[in-house]
């Protein structure tokens, strides 16, 4: 096929003898490349793992990172949300023990709090579409703990 954009591009064939001279070859294959580009300009955002809700549990005061792993082209921008309606940004970041990083493709919770429990969102949006992984996040505290023990000992 590069042949044949070649010779009608290029006004030669393959029966006249003559070849292009290698800076015109690749001038073609720029011009094929850019072509290829195009048609794959609009990509919708996906994220891995979108399928289903990722249950997390952090112990108090401990450390938790929620990763989100976006692909689409034009790469998607990415937001993350508490409880699905209040947008943490990377302004925000730090507040609260809580912060965006990585470019948005990861939301640390640091020294967590009960308050920190929640639903937590990660929206992927590009102009192709928009898809969004979510995360059920607890937070285990003294009580917690020594009644899943309680349970766990039951079940005995």
């Amino acid at each position: 096929m590069q042949n044949l954009i070649s010779s009608r591009l290029l006004g030669w064939s393959q029966h006249s003898g003559r070849t292009p001279s290698l800076p015109l070859q690749g001038v073609v294959i720029l011009g094929v490349c850019l072509i290829m580009v195009l048609r794959l300009s609009s990509v919708p955002a996906v994220i891995a793992g979108s399928d289903r809700l990722s249950e997390v549990d952090v112990l108090l005061n401990e450390s938790v990172k929620l990763a989100c792993v976006a692909d689409g082209l034009p790469r998607p921008r990415l937001t993350w949300y508490l409880d699905d309606d209040t947008p943490l940004t990377a302004a925000d970041s730090g507040t609260d023990g809580v912060h965006v990083g990585d470019g948005g493709r990861t939301l640390y919770v640091d020294g967590a709090h009960l308050s920190h429990a929640g639903r937590y969102t990660c929206r992927a949006v590009n102009v192709a579409g928009h898809d969004e992984k979510r995360f059920n996040l607890t937070v285990l505290g003294q009580s917690s703990i020594t009644a899943a023990a309680a349970v766990a000992a039951a079940d005995l």
